[in-house]
């Protein structure tokens, strides 16, 4: 595939700018430090260390697409075979047109990424779900008051998480789970 040289420029100044922005994650010894601070292994706390880990790991193969498309076209003698991988070609033409590319998000989600959202929108909404995860880690569960379902990689398994525990604390309480009603109520988002 031949892309001509203002447009490889393009999408170098893209790559090192976007390399600022992307977060890097956490390290596997801070998750477990902040996980026995948090109570240890509870089952919230092995959902969130789960979660953790996805989205540090999403993040380690933005970070290391991106370098690798940088250094390639820094330096195309050198590194410009790795240009020749065809996820690593699809990505560059999402980025060229400033789409969030399709491989990344496919990391994070099973369903494709809107046609319509720009890298700009994805980089800021993955930098949401990082600070909401920051957040959970230093407030800890009991003083956490809400969930962004759209932070998690696997919302539907918080919510059967949350709704097991509350049926077993209710159970607990009263020795009947039989009884129990789940409503949802549907607020706005807190500004914070």
């Amino acid at each position: 595939m031949y892309l001509q040289t203002a447009k490889l420029s393009e999408v170098h100044d893209l790559c090192a700018s976007l390399l600022s922005k992307v977060p890097r994650g956490w390290s596997r010894d801070f998750i477990n430090d902040r996980i026995k601070k948090l109570g240890g292994d509870t089952p919230f706390n092995l959902f969130l260390k789960k979660e953790l880990q996805h989205l540090t790991s999403v993040l380690s193969e933005i970070r290391r697409s991106l370098h690798v498309i940088k250094d390639s076209l820094e330096s195309p003698d050198t590194f410009g075979d790795q240009l020749s991988d065809p996820n690593a070609i699809t990505i560059v033409h999402d980025l060229y047109h400033k789409k969030a590319p399709t491989q990344w998000f496919k990391m994070e989600w099973s369903f494709p990424c809107p046609s319509d959202w720009s890298i700009s929108s994805w980089i800021q909404d993955l930098q949401q779900r990082v600070a909401h995860f920051e957040k959970i880690l230093q407030l800890g569960r009991e003083k956490t008051p809400t969930y962004w379902l759209g932070a998690f990689h696997n919302p539907k398994g918080l919510l059967s998480l949350l709704k097991q525990e509350a049926i077993r604390r209710y159970s607990e309480r009263t020795g009947n789970a039989e009884s129990v009603v789940f409503k949802t109520e549907i607020t706005q988002r807190d500004k914070e």
